[in-house]
């Protein structure tokens, strides 16, 4: 057989030319559909579909046979290493590169040996060998992990534009890899034409980060004792110092004095490790605070290898970057805003390199040249890394059409892809000093550190704003599934952070928990913030103008604080407002709703609110950023706008603008961002009602809607049922197409009308993406999470519809609202418009795929309202 691979670069791994040895067995069973089409198994149900779950190495969907092979501590002609996978040395280094070659297989010789090595690589497998009891059984084990091993994204990509050009069409794509629990941010280019993301990695962060020496990363925490403070004449503190431990303490090359305290090491004892108690006598001198710290910094030496040496302390890991389920990478360059505010103007070219005035050398030290791109991405290792894009402003980037994604035949610019993807630095919250040593666990249960998407927006130090020096870039990120927390970080300099504040839950046995709302005014921590699932806000006040940052209470703000019998909040939902610079609470508005169970049951009986996700409404969010209200729902179907209009009679209040229920009267929960759009001069609030946020949500059956809703402000009476809304009724078309039946108008000049809903018509069918409106199209994409341990992920939709009428967009092809989207669900989508006007729908999958799907754009003026400047330009 010839070199044969599913993957772009695995050239290596084909047969040898010569009569057939298990390396060539093995490919036969590797390459061959064990189930081809029209298989059907007893009961006559076709098995046949090509949904095999793949790995980083194994893109195989088709029934295939994967190959382990063991051997007993013996070499072949090739020298065996354990790492030999990602090893940048040694004979299967050699083998990648072409030299040397795997040896024909001899019977009885070296070299039969060899062919074993062979077939585990031609099979997708992996090759160990073993040479006493305790590799044996760590091999075993390594086995089992190998075989559960699935790549995976949770969220969408992020792309350098949503109006790609040549020279700025990258996508960086996310995932993680279960078992080991490793990450990767990948970037790639989109095709100017056809909207499809190509196969072809320009970098990989994973394989640049593991080439880095520990001592050389440059990896931050918060630190209470430097302030943040910055004035249009100076900047004062950095509000951060090193992740490490002090020279004086034990690591010469930490020699900053900015290091970890003694009180902050007291979390990295290796007595909090499950494994301690197994440690030998030879191990204890080396189970130190530092040599942890220096493992989650990446030094690799005392990671367990299975041999009981004295350095085997620490969990093995295959790459060092964190597994990124949740989080969706952010695009930094030049400021893309067009604020009116004093100065701001020649802020924005001093980041563009175009100013004509003297920039803030602290914030612009090459005022010449355009912002150093960075992409941001939230990590499970515990850190925020903030990686290199485009290093000498000469991007490389794919310019002749992707002919064949798979194979990858890419042509590219002449451009500088050298030093791209490399980790310029990386932030570890301080919300999560206390927890981070649990990476190093043996056995490693996997769970969230730092989750939640990182937001990035453009303000003003000052109120009013007093010009071009007051202008600072700040990224506000959470811990989502992680945590109970924020933080916040002035990113102008991207090559000099600072740490601006953080904001955490408080502990009730440390600091009383704020009686009132108005009592929690000024605290930079509260008792009834809750897993912080809210997505972040920077945005302006219309009161008196200054810059904030918004969000909720979160999920699950209530129950025992550890080890006490105090409880953490009262599960009602909140939405906080901070001031940007300092983090601390200007205001805490309750919506009232939710339950904090009873001290007698351990408030294990609490039915608390889950107020999450927000938008917020701003007239024209491109030139005035200021908010006039926030919209959010929550776990118990209510839809909820917040008034920061000081001229309204409910300034500061939350008003319910609906209760979302089913045909049968059941609330139906909201866990994504309402998305927002002005329809003859109705405010419209644009919704997806459905939840699956564990495992359990799998199975839950229940009616789901899509929604659009008027909110009329003055006067506005809360819609409790649906007698006032449109029905829109979905058909089926076929397999992988749905429309709508007989489509109704939606009268919005009669003010008894308040909108249209749409029934989500499949079993089990919710929306728990983010949806999109984008010239007049609301894009929402629903999942049906399969219930079969033996089925991937489930399957998906991309639904468009008209945003005015909840019917299929006019000149949408055979009326199609509807496109199925096979073998996994959605879990993040990005609309784009190429250069020649076709939008496009970049679709990820669970299974870490990128797909484009076109999307229908209505031939008339789009007469919605922008509120991101994440929208496409439309007519307004």
């Amino acid at each position: 057989t010839g070199p044969y691979s599913l993957e772009k670069d695995g050239v290596y791994d084909g047969g040898d030319d010569t009569t057939v040895g298990l390396a060539d067995v093995a490919l036969y069973y590797y390459k061959t559909d064990l189930r081809p089409t029209g298989a059907k198994n007893d009961l006559g149900t076709d098995v046949s579909a090509d949904n095999v779950p793949t790995t980083q190495k194994d893109f195989a969907a088709h029934q295939h046979m994967t190959t382990f092979t063991l051997g007993l501590g013996l070499d072949g002609t090739l020298t065996y290493r354990r790492d030999y996978e990602t090893a940048t040395s040694g004979d299967f280094y050699g083998i990648k590169s072409g030299n040397p070659t795997w040896p024909n297989p001899v019977e009885d010789t070296p070299t039969a040996l060899d062919d074993l090595w062979h077939a585990a690589v031609n099979g997708r497998g992996v090759f160990f060998s073993a040479s006493n009891p305790q590799e044996l059984a760590s091999s075993l084990t390594d086995t089992l992990n190998a075989l559960k091993q699935r790549v995976g994204a949770g969220a969408a990509a992020a792309t350098s534009n949503l109006q790609p050009v040549a020279g700025d069409n990258f996508a960086f794509t996310a995932q993680y890899q279960t078992q080991s629990w490793t990450g990767d941010v990948k970037a790639r280019t989109i095709d100017l034409t056809s909207g499809a993301i190509s196969f072809v990695e320009l970098w990989s962060a994973q394989a640049k980060l593991n080439t880095r020496v520990h001592t050389s990363r440059t990896i931050y925490t918060f630190d209470p004792t430097d302030p943040y403070i910055s004035t249009s004449t100076a900047d004062v503190g950095n509000g951060m110092k090193h992740f490490c431990v002090p020279a004086a303490v034990g690591s010469p090359w930490c020699n900053d004095g900015t290091g970890l305290t003694a009180t902050e090491l007291l979390f990295f004892k290796t007595t909090l490790l499950p494994q301690y108690s197994g440690y030998s006598v030879a191990q204890l001198p080396n189970a130190t605070p530092e040599n942890l710290v220096n493992y989650l910094r990446g030094h690799q030496a005392f990671e367990d290898q299975g041999a009981v040496s004295a350095t085997d302390l620490f969990r093995e890991r295959s790459a060092l970057l964190g597994d990124i389920i949740n989080a969706q990478p952010s695009y930094v360059k030049a400021a893309p805003f067009n604020y009116g505010d004093a100065g701001y103007a020649d802020f924005k070219r001093c980041t563009q390199g175009t100013a004509t005035v003297t920039c803030p050398a602290a914030q612009f030290p090459a005022p010449t040249v355009v912002r150093r791109p960075t992409v941001y991405i939230a990590s499970n290792d515990g850190m925020l890394h903030a990686i290199e894009t485009d290093v000498n402003n000469d991007p490389y980037y794919q310019t002749g059409g992707i002919a064949t994604p798979e194979t990858g035949d890419d042509t590219f610019s002449g451009g500088n892809n050298n030093g791209n993807g490399v980790e310029r630095w990386a932030y570890l919250p301080r919300t999560v000093l206390p927890v981070v040593h649990k990476l190093a666990s043996i056995p490693y249960v996997h769970r969230y550190f730092v989750d939640g998407s990182p937001v990035v927006g453009d303000i003003c130090l000052s109120t009013p704003c007093a010009g071009l020096n007051d202008w600072r870039t700040m990224l506000v990120g959470s811990l989502n599934s992680g945590g109970r927390g924020f933080y916040a970080l002035d990113i102008t300099n991207p090559l000099k952070p600072r740490a601006m504040w953080e904001f955490r839950v408080r502990l009730p046995s440390i600091t009383a928990c704020a009686a009132t709302e108005a009592d929690a005014v000024g605290a930079t921590d509260d008792c009834d913030l809750g897993l912080s699932y809210g997505n972040p806000v920077i945005t302006k006040l219309e009161s008196t103008g200054q810059w904030v940052v918004i969000f909720t209470s979160g999920l699950n703000n209530t129950g025992l604080e550890p080890l006490t019998t105090n409880r953490m909040g009262d599960g009602k939902g909140y939405l906080y407002v901070l001031d940007a610079v300092s983090g601390r609470i200007l205001h805490k508005i309750p919506t009232g709703v939710g339950d904090p169970g009873t001290a007698g049951a351990s408030y294990a009986d609490a039915d608390p609110s889950g107020l999450a996700k927000i938008n917020n409404w701003v007239d024209n969010s491109s030139v005035d950023n200021t908010t006039l209200a926030v919209y959010g729902g929550d776990m118990k179907g209510n839809l909820w706008r917040f008034d920061l209009d000081s001229a309204s009679s409910t300034y500061l209040k939350a008003v319910k603008v609906a209760e979302l229920k089913d045909s049968g009267g059941n609330a139906q929960p909201v866990t994504t961002k309402p998305e927002l759009g002005l329809i003859q001069n109705r405010r419209v609030v644009f919704v997806g009602t459905g939840r699956f946020l564990g495992i359990s949500d799998k199975s839950d059956a229940s009616e789901q809607t899509v929604y659009a809703i008027a909110d009329d402000l003055v006067g506005n009476v809360t819609v409790t049922d649906r007698t006032p809304l449109t029905e829109q009724v979905i058909k089926t078309v076929d397999s992988t197409t749905r429309t709508i039946d007989t489509p109704k108008s939606v009268d919005w000049s009669n003010l008894s009308v308040r909108g249209w809903y749409v029934e989500l018509p499949d079993t089990g069918e919710r929306v728990s993406v983010d949806i999109q409106l984008q010239l007049g199209s609301l894009v929402v994409p629903s999942n049906v999470p399969s219930t079969d341990s033996c089925v991937a992920g489930g399957t998906g939709w991309i639904n468009v519809f008209d945003f005015k009428t909840g019917s299929f967009v006019a000149g949408a092809t055979a009326d199609a609202v509807s496109q199925k989207v096979t073998g996994s669900v959605v879990v993040g989508i990005n609309v784009i418009q190429l250069p020649g006007g076709k939008v496009v729908t970049v679709v990820t999958t669970a299974d870490n795929q990128q797909r484009a799907v076109e999307t229908p754009i209505a031939p008339t003026s789009f007469q919605g309202r922008r509120v991101g400047w994440r929208e496409l330009n439309a007519d307004q």
